[in-house]
């Protein structure tokens, strides 16, 4: 019966938190127009990408493709690194390593592929994608052809700037190695320069499509990283990760993390250590314990003794588990942000359903602001009951 009545509960909050839309929105741009929000319109990255319109559409098939090719849909290209490689108008570094100074010069202006352009993916397996030192005057979009499934088992984007990734499918057992790289990065390089302006959006990412049978040993041997960034003004939305180890880590400024499922994990949902962040409208949901990770919906911390600043969390869930019969349930922390200090933060809005003590916690805070949040127990028959805690 105490199963039967934790699932009840949990369905009422869903519904009482789910169903009234208005008041979640009148709160949220209520939060905006004020200095709550930390960031001019309400969202940190500060790039209209609704208003990225495609100037030229060129087109890549793996299967029926050619390299000698012209990128039409009735000739399409190939190879998509090969097309980035050699086909793309852009720009990279004079001078090696980069230094902020450094100039910028053209490669390959004489190619057909230029800033404003998009290449859309056809039905295929693509392998691993590198985009590097490409730094483009305007965005290109690499985005599925509708209805279409290219699928990569490693996409990385360094040294680059103004890319659009949409619609992409990233599978790690494809990988040589399973379970030995993140499936989406994107970085700073030291030598060939940083990553900034970058939006990927309705991408789905797995370690691998079935996790049924894992074991512990399999999640820690085979399951990857989802996304990691380590750069500015990137924005992800709407991506689904699932059977991941960490789902999204940023490291960057000025990075919108927005309306992503993380589902079936094992190490820490989300992890914001940056500074200008907005997490917003994720689902987090079913946490596998298989080591001694303490795993977190959300998780921060001071990075060599730096403050954490300006961050927002708004409207996520977090949830430790569905099912009460998962394999490898385990504790799961909601938003733990330990080892501070944390300032000028604002947590609101949120849903977090956990089997462990930290519901809400920050040690270490200033200026924070924590109201209007859900915390309840994921199982009434355990003695750990959730808080909301500023020590």
């Amino acid at each position: 019966m105490k199963k039967i009545a934790v699932y009840l509960i949990f369905m009422l909050v869903l519904g009482l938190t789910g169903c009234d839309d208005s008041n979640n929105n009148n709160q949220d741009n209520n939060s905006g127009n004020n200095n709550d929000s930390f960031f001019p319109y309400g969202n940190p990255v500060d790039i209209d990408f609704g208003q990225i319109v495609a100037v030229n559409t060129f087109y890549v098939d793996p299967v029926n493709g050619s390299n000698d090719g012209d990128g039409s849909l009735e000739n399409p290209w190939k190879d998509l690194q090969e097309v980035i490689n050699t086909k793309v108008a852009t720009l990279k570094y004079e001078e090696l390593p980069w230094t902020e100074s450094g100039e910028l010069v053209s490669v390959n202006s004489e190619q057909p592929v230029k800033g404003g352009d998009e290449i859309v993916l056809r039905d295929g397996y693509y392998g691993a994608l590198l985009i590097s030192e490409s730094f483009n005057e305007r965005y290109i979009t690499i985005r599925a052809m509708e209805d279409e499934t290219p699928l990569f088992s490693e996409v990385e984007v360094h040294s680059a700037a103004k890319w659009v990734l949409r619609g992409l499918n990233i599978d790690g057992s494809k990988q040589e190695e399973p379970g030995s790289s993140t499936l989406l990065s994107i970085k700073y390089h030291n030598y060939f320069g940083p990553v900034s302006r970058i939006l990927v959006d309705n991408c789905r990412l797995f370690s691998t499509p079935d996790i049924s049978a894992w074991t512990a040993a399999d999640w820690n041997q085979l399951s990857c990283n989802g996304i990691e960034i380590r750069g500015s003004h990137v924005q992800v939305q709407n991506n689904l990760l699932r059977n991941v180890n960490f789902g999204i880590t940023v490291n960057g400024s000025n990075v919108t993390v927005k309306d992503n499922t993380i589902e079936n994990f094992s190490g820490d949902g989300l992890r914001g250590l940056g500074q200008n962040l907005l997490f917003e409208g994720n689902l987090v949901k079913n946490c596998y314990d298989v080591n001694d990770n303490h795993d977190d919906g959300f998780q921060s911390w001071s990075v060599e003794g730096q403050t954490v600043s300006r961050i927002v969390l708004r409207g996520n869930t977090f949830i430790n588990f569905e099912d009460p019969q998962q394999p490898l349930r385990g504790p799961l922390q909601g938003i733990g942000c330990f080892d501070g200090f944390y300032e000028d933060w604002l947590v609101e809005n949120n849903l977090v359903i956990v089997d462990h003590w930290h519901g809400i916690t920050f040690l270490g805070a200033k200026n924070v602001k924590v109201r209007n949040n859900t915390v309840i127990t994921a199982d009434l028959d355990t003695e750990r009951t959730p808080w909301i805690m500023i020590d």
